[in-house]
Order: C-alpha cells, then structure tokens, then sequence
C-alpha cells in the first residue's frame, strides 16, 4: 500500500571544515499514495536538521523553524517571556537594520508570516512567490544568527503583547485553560501569553529578559527546519546552508516533569462563571505520554470510542435522553511532552446541567464499557483497533494536498516530536503497532477518583467566591463529593443495561472502490435543466484522490420573506442536523462529509469526500428534509433553546467580528439582524414550524453543481432524485420569475461623513474596535483595490499596529459583500476608544497618499507582478476548485475564469489610472464612498467622549439602508461587462 520516498533518497550530511560529506541512509518516509513530492533530510554542521520538500507543482514556497522551546522555559518571575521573545524576533537583524524590514519584504513578495508559542516550542513560518524565496530564506535565518532587540522596540512590543492578552481576556477557551493550570504545580502552573505587567512594569530589565532567554534558550540543535518550493532539492540543499551561521550551543531540551499534579489536584470539581450562555462540563484525567507512545496511539483509539456518536454510544444516549447537544473526546491542550490528558467534554442542555450526576455517570458507564471490551473481548478490540487504522490510511492516503505555509509549519513541529521515518504517518495519527495493553494502561488512568472535572454554568454564580489573577474568572474548587465516586462505581453496569449501550458496530461507509475518471473539464457544463433544477457538472481527476464535490442550492422565496420565516428556517436546517448526527459521524470517520446553511435566498447542501459512498449520504440527508414534520416536541425544544443560546452569544464575539456583522447588515439590502431574530424566537412554537415546513418547500429552484470523480450520469440521477423527492413529498412548485431575488447591495453616498456607531452591550470586554469601509463599484475597482491592499497592507500594520500601538488586530484588506469589493482599515484595540481608533485609521491615508505620490513605475510595476503572480496560484484541494465554481454560480455571474480576467485587467493597468482611482475612491473625502461602524466598549480605558466635527452619526441602520440607492445586481454587471 505505501511506497518509498519518490526522487531523491534522505541523506545524512555531515560537514567537516569546508569538504560536506554526503552518506545515504538505508531509511526512507512512507508516503502517500497521492504524494508527488521529493523530500531530503539535510543535517547541517551545526546540528539543525533541515527537511527539503521539492514539489514541482508548488506555485508558493514556504519555510518553516521550530525552536524547541516554549512557554514552559519562561522564567518563573517573567510569565510570557517566551511568547514575546516571538514577538521581539521579527523587528529586525544585524544585517538587515531597517525595522520591520521582513515583514515588509515577504509582504511585498506575495507572501505573509506568522509565529506561535506552545508549551515546548516556538514555530516561526512564512511563504513567499517562488523566485523570492532565497533572499526570503536569507532574511528569515536573521531571527537565529544576530537578531536586534532594542529598548524602545521591547516597549511598544509588550503593548502589542498585553492587546493580545486583552482580546482574549473575554474567552471561555482561555479561562479553562487557565483554571486547569492553576490547579496543578510546577512548570504547567504558569501564566504564557504575558502582559505589559508581567513583561515591562515589573522588571528591571525588560529588555534584557528577552536577550537572556535568546542566548540561553535558543541552539542550532534545537531546531528544525522545513523547506517548501519547485525547487530542486540540490537548490534548496544550496538555499538551506544560510542556516549554518546559526550558533551551535550544544543545548538539551527541556524535559517536562511526568507528575505535574499533586494529590490535591486530582480528583477536583471546578465550577466558573462562563461569559456565554451554556452550560458545558469537561473531565480530564493525567495519563502515559501519547508522544512517547505515538507508535502505538492508544489515546487514538480511545478518542475514535468515546468521541463516536453512532447508536448506543455515550453522545447517542445523552442525546435521546435530551442531557447533551454536543461531545468531544481526546487529547487535551494541556499535554505535554512527558504526559498527556485526556479529556471529554460534554455540551450539555438545560436538563443536563440539572442532571450531571448522570451525565458523568454515563461518562463513566462507557469508559468501564470499553475497559470490559480490552480485558474480555480481544477479538472485537482489534477489530475497533483494524477499522481506526484503516480509517486513518485513508486519511493518509489521500489526503487533501496541503498548502506549502500549512506544510511546513505542520513537519516542522513534528519533526521534534516523531522519528523521521515514521514522520508523514504520524501528522496523520496513523497507528504503526496494536497495544491492547497500553489501552488498558490509559484506562487505568480514567477513573472518577483520578479526575479533574470543570463545570462551566451562569448558574453557579454564587457559588465561585474564588477569582483567578490573569483572566479575572470567577470560579469555586472543592473535591468530588465521595457519594458521586460512589455511586458512579455502583451504578455502572446497570447504567450500560437500561440505557443499552454498547460498542460501535462496523462502518458501512468506509469507501471501497478508488477507481478515477479520466476526463478532466476546464468550467462546469449544465447537464440537466428545466423550470424546477439547473444542474453543472466538471469531472476533474488532477487531484488524484477518488472524491467529489457537490452542492445542492435550495432557492427558497418563503425562506427569509421576514425575521420570523429566516429563525423557522434556522430550526429547520438545525433540526435536521440533529437528526443527523449519529449517521453524519460515521460518515466523517470514513472521509464523508455535508453541511447545511441557510442564506438569504434558502438553504445550501454541500457534499463532499469519497465518490464511492456519496450518494448514501445525499440520500440520507434528503430523506431528512422530507421527514421534517417527523420530529418530536422534545427534540424541537432542544433545538429552539441551542439556538436562543446562539443568538444570544453572538454579543460575546470579538468587537472586530462585530464591525464585520454590523457591516454586512448596514449594506446587504435583504439582511435582517440578529436582534430582529431575538424578538422572535420565543414566539415560535413547535406547531407553527409543522405548519411553515410545507409552506417552506411549497417553491423551490434547486441549483447543482457537481465536481470530481463522480460520473455524469450519477449527477443527472442525483439532481432528478432530488427534485422527485422534495415535489412528491411538499407538491413543490417552481417559482415565477418575480419570486426569484438578487441579492443587491446599498450604496454608500459619495462624501457624507457617516457613522454607524454601536455601544457594546454590557460584556466587560476592554476591546473596542473600527471599521472605514470603501466601496468599490464597476467590476474593474474590484482588481484596483486588490492591488491598493497589496501594496498598502504592511505599511498600514506598521504603522497602526507597531509605531502607534493601537491594538494587536489591525487590518488592512479588501472584503466582498455579494459581488461588489470593498476595502476595509480594521482594527481592535484594548487601550484606547472607538472615536480615537477611527480617528487614526483615517489618519493613515495621509501616509498612504505620500507612500503612493513616491512610488516610482518600477515599484509600481513590481507590485502589479506579485499580485499576478499569487493570482495564478493553482487550487491546491478539489474543494477550493468548486467553491470558485460555485460561488460564480450562486451570485449568477458565471464568470468562470475570473482569476484570467483580473490578470488581464492587472496587466492592462497603468500608474496613472491606479493612482487616480486611489484618490477617487479613497483618499478624497469629497468623491469616496465611505461607511465608518464602530463598536464601542462599555469598558474603555482611555474615553475620548468626542466626537469629529464632520461626522454624521446613523441612528437607525435600517432606516438609513432604506434611504440609500442601491448598486447594481451582478447580473446588471454582468449585462455591462458583456
């Protein structure tokens, strides 16, 4: 099934002075099936090993270094430091001085960086056009050989470091994770973001706490390094000694404790006060290293059990019995390389918080379960064992291709944790030897005394008197009450019997037959239409992989005639979701996937995975639809109350995705908010969705598109079935032309000053944040603000983000609402108000006008080549391929070779036209058609309470929207383009 390394062997390369010399090794990568790329494995003179990837396909090149050293090397009175260290690295080098000057040049290259802190390491990565990728190379191998920390940048750094904290100082996510470290000892007992406190105010010498940990911290040995490109691998083995100037200290790395918890930190019950509504609870237990037995994944395979949602599983029970909405199991966020945690967590409905005493009874009726079944049934664990393996060689095998960025990032991490000859298995969990016996160890672990359980509810308030330091989480800890354990050991066996549960039975959807189409279509063809479906269809086998896409458009007039009709739409689509999930999970254990979601013309089905067993899917899921009025008052009460919950939620979002919203609602013309749907909801009773079901499927046009490797005939035959099902079950009519709508978008007055400011609602979240929306117009603006991002993107980061410290989210980037572009200066800021970030926003046009007034033609005409040359970036998945396609086709504008077309235009562009256009549309306050929304924090640090002179404040988005004109329909631009 595998085979070895194509092109060239791995080689060891020792250097000795100046003479390499190369040995082969007899060791080779198992690669997948589908793999087309040549890997070499380089060790440097200095001990960095270097993993050479030459994909001759590859339209990006990437790199990636990750340092073997995280979070848990922070000094214990300096929380955060290996996290701003991060930071600290990308502002410049002894040999390239110019602050900021590398981000600036992979920016301008077509390329982007980013950088992470985990617990045992930093992982620094970029990608880049191809031909810039030595001087990228070059630049990058600076953060590691002679960096430049200055004073001034460490101090306007931890400011960017504390707006980071900031952000997530409203997270649910984060506080767990910081409620489960504090409760435990020693290196996992720490703080890792960092603030400006932690970082600045309470040393002495901030900046040389960054220096030390460098010097301290950072080795040649402790890296590794992954390289991406169309290169040769003789090129990029060139290209990879740049890495040798990096100093050798002969370093070990850190090795983390094995019992990081003491006996008070076991068998704990902590309570905290959410910021969202909900009630969820999560186990964790300590158990064996799953790195350190990676070989033979035992925690895998427990995952695959308790996470799994067929018939007769924990989910599926608590599920029916209406205790859950939702389950998860595996390994936890808190693992560390010398032990893991284990961890379930459980979304739990209004009666099952009542109820939790059972729901983690049954947690630990399934755990006991799956022990009986390790201990007494050998043959039916191997067989559970068999299917996880055979499942992830699927995975493996063909596996969507990867972009360069996310390629290297992802093997360079692993490189630290996994030998090289098993490293392409293990990024996919593929388990290499059987265990049992390690199975049973984990298991071992799993039990209530040795439990670690958080129960995160609004209703235990008054219980947490505690509150913890960093994230301000009000919370309370006590042990397991000893009756709980008690009872939990008592009642497991009875438990399994009257909630009949049991083990997963085979999966009957795991594909069988590979077999791939030959034909290959440029642009989906319309293979079926009349007046009730369209249906287009493009065979594409240049993936290589036995998948398909397929998209069903249910167009809908009744679906979002008003608030009302959109929420029972909502239910709907949740409904059956619900109804779906212990057939959905199969289906995606076996690399089948769909998707529901509602827009504002009705509901969208996308299908996609192996060809082979597709069409059980898509007949299962429509079966769904047509059993809508099947469902039970229970489960509908469920579903009603999870999607009060959602609505309700949406307020703790961050302020940025917020502006977003807020946005698209003020210039979608047919876009009802999200508090028209809160008015709603509880109006809505279960007999008045029986009665809209049939209303709703009363007109329907359905538009399909299917891509990949299933045949056309299989296409016809599937929109046929579909149409047939949803006319003999609803008496479906097709719509007249004037039901069928098309999306507009509103357009904002040419010079008016508006603002649509909204007061956050009381969340306690510091963050405010801004949005300038420049509206574009004739299809051509759309490549001209392509290319105003491209160019003005870094300088717009610079100089909001690092010289005038106004947050740590700031964006400078075009956006598309229904078909029209939009540019968009976006930024979050902790430290100061809305007005005041807005004010500086509109502040860099200035610099901006300056930046562009100095560009020369061959600036101009560099710029103009990286956008092209990202533009002819190839689709690396099916699935990127069809969501082009299908986009084209649900905003009815059919321009298939839209990418060829801007390239075009691009290329057709002058200096003087862009330069015009820039002053028209956005830097002139007279002729550009701006919109400002600005959310506004209750909790502000420094009000400016001031509004500018010349700003018109929205009191009423839609009393505004309704007095706007609106820009044309697609299909409009469509008739002028043509």
């Amino acid at each position: 099934m595998f085979r070895q390394c194509k092109g060239s062997p791995r080689y060891n390369v020792s250097y000795n002075a100046n003479t390499m010399k190369r040995e082969e090794s007899d060791s080779m990568f198992d690669v997948p099936l589908v793999d087309e790329n040549a890997y070499r494995h380089v060790q440097l003179s200095n001990d960095m090993q270097c993993l050479l990837i030459s994909d001759p396909l590859a339209d990006k090149a990437a790199a990636a270094c990750d340092v073997r050293v995280g979070s848990l090397s922070d000094p214990e009175n300096v929380p955060g430091l290996a996290h701003f260290l991060e930071h600290m690295l990308f502002y410049s080098s002894a040999k390239y001085p110019v602050e900021d000057e590398y981000s600036k040049f992979i920016s301008s290259k077509g390329g982007s960086t980013n950088a992470y802190t985990s617990n045992e390491s930093t992982n620094f990565h970029f990608d880049v056009n191809c031909e810039w990728l030595e001087d990228a190379l070059d630049r990058f191998a600076q953060f590691f050989i002679h960096p430049l920390i200055s004073a001034d940048g460490v101090l306007r750094e931890a400011k960017a470091v504390d707006s980071e904290h900031e952000k997530n100082l409203n997270s649910d996510p984060w506080k767990q994770l910081q409620l489960w470290k504090l409760h435990s000892t020693g290196l996992m007992n720490r703080f890792s973001t960092g603030n400006y406190s932690t970082l600045v105010e309470t040393q002495e010498e901030p900046r040389e706490n960054v220096l030390g940990l460098y010097h301290e911290k950072y080795s040649a040995n402790l890296m590794k390094v992954v390289i991406v490109s169309n290169h040769s691998l003789d090129e990029l083995e060139r290209m990879c000694k740049v890495f040798e100037s990096v100093e050798n200290k002969n370093l070990k790395q850190l090795q983390p404790p094995k019992d990081v918890l003491l006996p008070e930190h076991r068998g704990i019950l902590i309570q905290h006060v959410p910021e969202k509504e909900g009630h969820t609870v999560e186990v964790q237990w300590m158990t064996l290293s799953e790195e350190e037995h990676y070989r033979k994944g035992p925690l895998s395979i427990l995952s695959h059990l308790l996470g799994h949602e067929e018939k007769g599983t924990l989910f599926a029970v608590l599920k029916e019995h209406g205790l859950a909405n939702s389950l998860t199991a595996g390994e936890a966020g808190t693992s560390m390389s010398s032990v893991s945690f284990f961890s379930c967590k459980i979304e739990l409905t209004d009666a099952g918080k009542e109820q939790i005493q059972l729901v983690l009874g049954l947690l630990f009726a399934q755990i006991d379960l799956i022990r009986h079944v390790f201990t007494h049934e050998s043959e039916n664990a191997e067989r559970l064992w068999k299917e996880n393996l055979q499942l992830a060689l699927l995975r493996f095998n063909y596996r969507e291709k990867l972009s360069p960025y996310s390629y290297a990032t992802s093997l360079a991490h692993a490189m630290q944790i996994y030998e090289l000859k098993d490293l392409l298995k293990s990024i996919y969990h593929v388990p290499l030897e059987y265990a049992p016996e390690l199975v049973l160890a984990v298991l071992d672990d799993l039990t209530p005394e040795h439990a670690r359980i958080m129960v995160a509810s609004k209703s235990v308030q008054k219980e947490c008197n505690l509150k913890e330091e960093w994230y301000g989480t009000h919370y309370s800890v006590q042990k397991i009450p000893e009756a709980w354990i008690s009872e939990w050991k008592a009642s497991s066996g009875s438990l399994i019997t009257s909630y009949k549960m049991f083990i997963p039975e085979a999966n009957s959807l795991i594909p069988t037959d590979f077999t791939l189409l030959d034909e290959c279509m440029e642009v989906p063809k319309v293979i079926s239409k009349n007046s009730s479906h369209t249906m287009y269809f493009r065979s594409d086998p240049t993936f290589k992989t036995p998948k398909a896409i397929l998209y069903l458009g249910l167009y809908l007039p009744e679906s979002y005639v008003s608030p009302l009709s959109a929420t029972m739409t909502n239910l709907a689509v949740m409904i059956i979701e619900d109804a779906l999930s212990e057939i959905s999970y199969s289906a995606e254990l076996a690399g089948l996937r769909y998707s529901l979601s509602t827009t504002t013309k009705g509901i969208v089905l996308n299908f996609s995975g192996y060809h082979d067993k597709m069409s059980i899917l898509v007949k299962t899921v429509l079966n769904a639809l047509m059993g809508l009025n099947n469902i039970s008052v229970d489960r509908f009460s469920f579903v009603k109350q999870k999607l009060k919950k959602e609505f309700s939620n949406l307020k703790f979002e961050q302020p940025y995705r917020l502006t977003l919203y807020e946005m698209d609602v003020a210039l979608e013309h047919r876009k009802w908010h999200m508090k028209d749907y809160e008015a709603v909801v509880d109006k809505i009773g279960f007999r008045m969705v029986e009665a809209f079901i049939p209303r709703l499927f009363s007109t329907c046009h359905i538009v399909g598109l299917c891509e990949g490797n299933l045949p056309e005939s299989h296409c016809k035959t599937l929109i046929t079935e579909a149409e047939m099902m949803i006319h003999d079950r609803y008496g479906t009519d097709a719509p007249v032309a004037s039901q069928l709508v098309h999306p507009r978008v509103v357009c904002i007055n040419s010079g008016s000053p508006e603002v649509h400011r909204i007061v956050a609602r009381e969340t306690g979240n510091p963050n405010s944040a801004i949005i300038a929306c420049f509206q574009g117009g004739q299809p051509k603006s759309s490549v001209m603000l392509q290319l105003l991002a491209h160019i003005g993107k870094r300088d717009a980061f610079y100089h909001l983000r690092t010289v005038e410290q106004l947050g740590y989210i700031v964006f400078f980037t075009t956006y598309v609402i229904q078909t029209v572009t939009h540019l968009l200066i976006l930024i979050q800021s902790s430290e100061y108000d809305a007005a005041y970030i807005d004010s500086k926003a509109l502040a860099f046009l200035s610099i901006l006008k300056e930046s562009l007034s100095n560009m020369s033609a061959g600036d101009f005409d560099g710029a103009v080549a990286e956008l092209i040359a990202s533009k002819k970036e190839k689709p690396k998945r099916l699935a990127q391929k069809a969501a082009q396609h299908w986009y084209e086709i649900d905003k009815e504008t059919f321009v298939f070779d839209r990418k060829e077309q801007e390239i075009d235009a691009l290329s057709k562009l002058t200096m003087e036209e862009f330069q015009h256009f820039t002053e028209q549309c956005i830097l002139d306050p007279n002729t550009r058609r701006l919109l400002r929304v600005q959310i506004q924090s209750n909790n502000s640090k420094n009000p400016t309470n001031e509004d500018a002179e010349d700003e018109a404040l929205i009191e009423d988005i839609f009393e505004w929207k309704n007095k706007q004109s609106l820009l044309p329909s697609s299909i409009d631009d469509m008739k002028r383009s043509n």
